[in-house]
């Protein structure tokens, strides 16, 4: 996963469960893309990262014909 937001970028690894932990993000709203080979790029956009709080995002990978 990659998080882009006003002030800062960061790329993120999930596991085998796409669970990624991103304790490292500063507290901002960020647009996120989500990539994984053979799939379509998922963007999702305006995410508020906050501080003390988990974030689940549920997406939907789609494959590449």
């Amino acid at each position: 996963m990659k998080a882009k937001g006003e002030t800062k970028e960061y790329s993120v690894l999930s596991n085998s469960n796409g669970i990624a932990d991103a304790k490292q993000i500063t507290p901002e709203v960020y647009d996120l893309e989500f990539e994984l080979p053979g799939f379509e790029k998922v963007l999702k956009s305006n995410i508020d990262m906050s501080p003390g709080e988990k974030e689940e995002i549920t997406i939907e990978m789609v494959p590449v014909v």
